[in-house]
């Protein structure tokens, strides 16, 4: 009996990879920190009141500049989309063709994770393992409401972000069938609201230019343990 069943090259952190869309373009990123991968394991403990749970069956990653004929043609690495929770490239999330271009080591002093409100025992802001309890219910003022607020969280598949490049480029043209998530980043990531930003890390009393590998330690949580 013939197998159809579809095999995964199995993509992780560190893994440059590319994304072919149907007109024969490609996009390139980087996964930064895989979920499932980095977490579920014996020596490691992450705690509940984060949000890292919610994405077990996701990989943060980043995406560069550039629309591509052939992905090997890339001389430089810049980044458009420095930080994105995507449902796993090696599962069936992902709709698009995909290859591994390098390996890299990642320098986890400089990953960022996305940051959010969310409800986990009350109203928090959450970034990577952090949760800065704010207060147990928020009542939003006419800017906050105005600005679409970020209060909730989640990833993307792999075809939206692909499609998000083409967007954030000035390529709708490549974009082939419906694309309707434009403001997907900025209701997922308040880098993308810096004005409210600022204000929420005022009200836990955090510094928001410190970079997630060193407020994160500073709280107790090595992000180094994971690589």
């Amino acid at each position: 009996m013939k197998n159809n069943k579809k095999k995964y090259k199995k993509v992780t952190y560190g893994d440059i990879f590319y994304f072919e869309l149907p007109n024969k373009k490609y996009v390139v990123g980087k996964v930064l920190f895989d979920v499932q991968k980095q977490c579920d394991r014996e020596d490691i403990v992450v705690e509940q009141e984060n949000y890292m749970s919610s994405f077990g069956g996701c990989q943060l990653i980043e995406m560069y500049k550039g629309i591509y004929d052939n992905p090997n043609d890339i001389q430089k690495f810049e980044t458009l989309i420095p930080r994105v929770f995507a449902y796993n490239i090696d599962t069936k999330a992902n709709t698009l063709p995909y290859g591994i271009l390098a390996q890299e080591k990642i320098d986890y002093t400089k990953v960022e994770f996305p940051e959010v409100l969310g409800m986990v025992y009350g109203v928090r802001l959450l970034r990577g393992e952090l949760a800065f309890f704010i207060e147990d219910e928020y009542t939003f003022d006419e800017e906050e409401e105005n600005l679409g607020f970020p209060i909730s969280y989640g990833a993307e598949f792999p075809v939206v972000i692909a499609k998000m490049c083409l967007y954030m480029q000035g390529r709708e043209d490549l974009i082939v069938g419906n694309f309707y998530d434009t403001d997907c980043l900025k209701e997922s990531d308040l880098l993308y609201n810096p004005k409210l930003r600022r204000k929420l890390y005022k009200r836990v009393g955090e510094d928001p230019n410190k970079s997630y590998y060193d407020l994160a330690l500073s709280h107790g949580y090595d992000l180094g343990r994971f690589y």
